[in-house]
């Protein structure tokens, strides 16, 4: 095929990226039913479950999961545990996920080993990003977009999604689990600057982040979003 027609298909796909960030940009989206889910993608929760969230609170007052296609996966929680808050960053190499692929079907997923990291952080801290969480998978949409192939062909019109990764938000007040989920966001919009925060924590839990410097990012974000 020419350059010509590479450099048109690129230009076409850039072109109802920008399309499609409206909305998606700015809202989380509800996770799908796991009803739903075939057999495979079953497996797949069972192991993310017993593996990233393992002994980990059940009603975490912040958490962030990140599952990129081609990386690690990871979880940040926020947790209250001996009286005193903590951020948590659990991380499972990108190889593990490869030898659970390699063994589906023929044995059930076992919890895969991970690397964690602890960080105590400030009571104001916590319920800041309490607060944030709460906000965002509070007011989630199902989104109206285009879906792009990954092989940049197929445009269908409705939920679609380029390969990226994927950020799951978690939150608990109350008695009510809220839960919202984003692909990797465009810069400038609400998403990329929650998406960012859920980064930041990382960088806190691992100890190459300031405290201070994500209370006062989680703060300018939750006012924006009471203005």
């Amino acid at each position: 095929m020419s350059n010509f027609y590479h450099k048109k298909k690129l230009f076409l796909l850039l072109n109802l990226l920008i399309l499609t960030s409206g909305k998606a940009q700015t809202y989380l989206s509800p996770l799908p039913d796991i009803l739903s889910a075939d057999q495979f993608e079953l497996k797949y929760y069972q192991a993310l479950n017993e593996s990233l969230l393992l002994g980990l609170n059940r009603e975490p007052l912040a958490r962030t999961i990140h599952l990129p296609s081609w990386s690690n996966k990871q979880v940040v929680s926020v947790e209250f545990k001996d009286k005193k808050y903590y951020l948590f960053c659990r991380i499972i190499e990108q190889k593990n996920w490869h030898t659970f692929y390699k063994h589906y079907p023929e044995k059930s997923p076992k919890p895969l080993d991970f690397t964690e990291f602890k960080k105590i952080i400030s009571k104001e801290l916590a319920f800041i990003l309490n607060e944030l969480f709460t906000k965002y998978t509070s007011k989630t949409q199902f989104q109206d977009e285009f879906m792009i192939g990954i092989d940049g062909r197929n445009v269908i019109d409705s939920n679609v999604y380029v390969d990226g990764e994927t950020y799951i938000f978690h939150s608990f007040s109350n008695v009510d689990h809220r839960i919202g989920q984003t692909r990797t966001p465009i810069k400038n919009t609400p998403m990329a600057e929650l998406v960012q925060i859920s980064i930041d924590m990382t960088a806190v839990a691992r100890d190459s982040g300031k405290e201070e410097n994500l209370l006062l990012s989680a703060k300018k974000l939750l006012d924006k979003t009471q203005n």
